[in-house]
């Protein structure tokens, strides 16, 4: 897996260079876009048709071809790195769909896709960390990963925050509990139930 990695860390060196070049012509702005109007276009194309190979290894991975998933996803990357390809990837890597099972794999292209705050990468990150997927095992990183998608409103993240502070800090987990009900996640909503009818009981038996 070292040559996989060697393309992560590449891809990562490419981005830090395009943000470098991009404050550095900052006060150029206009200019360059008089000047590389064809390379914006062009770009713009680039990005379509990554997304494009994106949406066909969705549409494979929910066809259960995990392996034609990867194999688009990484073509993907190969025209534009996207979060949403990075982000498809790290999950396949995580959970060794369609390609072996690699936790620094799948945590580099996490990383990668956290840089646009993907809210699926976040959530895996707080997977990797909270279960210690070839990392030390880390219950408060794991919980600012979930407490970071669960306030961009990602219902499974609110669920398993909820379950992490339910114990510690109730009146938290029940509000994250309530926030992933109202958005249609069954557990959250049977737990919840569940919640209700034991304080019912309780306060019968006081």
């Amino acid at each position: 897996m070292g040559s996989k990695l060697q393309q992560i860390g590449d891809v990562f060196q490419r981005l830090l260079l395009d943000v470098e070049a991009m404050v550095f012509t900052i006060p150029f702005l206009f200019v360059a876009y008089a000047v590389s109007g064809t390379e914006i276009v062009e770009s713009e194309a680039d990005e379509a048709a990554a997304l494009a190979l994106v949406d066909q290894g969705f549409a494979a991975y929910q066809r259960d071809n995990f392996q034609l998933a990867a194999e688009l996803y990484d073509q993907s990357m190969q025209i534009k790195v996207t979060h949403q390809a990075a982000a498809n990837l790290c999950n396949l890597y995580l959970h060794g769909q369609g390609v072996e099972r690699d936790y620094e794999v799948a945590l580099s292209y996490c990383r990668l896709a956290e840089l646009s705050n993907n809210l699926n990468a976040l959530v895996m990150l707080g997977e990797i960390y909270l279960f210690g997927l070839g990392v030390p095992s880390d219950r408060n990183r794991a919980i600012q990963y979930y407490s970071l998608a669960s306030v961009n409103n990602h219902a499974h993240a609110q669920f398993v925050l909820a379950s992490l502070l339910i114990e510690s800090n109730p009146i938290e987990g029940k509000y994250w509990l309530n926030q992933a009900a109202s958005q249609g996640h069954k557990e959250a909503a049977s737990v919840l139930r569940k919640l209700v009818s034991e304080s019912g009981s309780t306060e019968k038996d006081e």
